[in-house]
């Protein structure tokens, strides 16, 4: 289980992308803790991934967690690794 901290620093990345295909994340500040699944990881800095190339993998070496959302407004948080708790 993952605890992000309340009073953290996030990106949320909109469910639905912009027409040019750009993410356009939404910064903001946690107003309570909140808590994940290792099922809920993205992103996941101890495991970035073989696809140099892309966004994820880039988070990921920078020592982001990438937190899928169950929302119609959201689909990812990312958050930095220091702003999260492994329980």
């Amino acid at each position: 289980m993952f605890k992000v901290k309340a009073g953290s620093e996030v990106q949320a990345i909109p469910a639905k992308h912009p027409v040019n295909g750009f993410l356009d994340p939404y910064s903001t500040v946690t107003k309570r803790d909140a808590y994940y699944e290792v099922e809920d990881i993205a992103i996941d800095p101890i495991k970035p991934g073989c696809a140099v190339k892309t966004v994820g993998y880039d988070l990921a070496k920078r020592g982001y967690y990438g937190f899928k959302l169950n929302s119609k407004k959201w689909q990812m948080m990312i958050v930095h690794s220091n702003d999260v708790e492994v329980m």
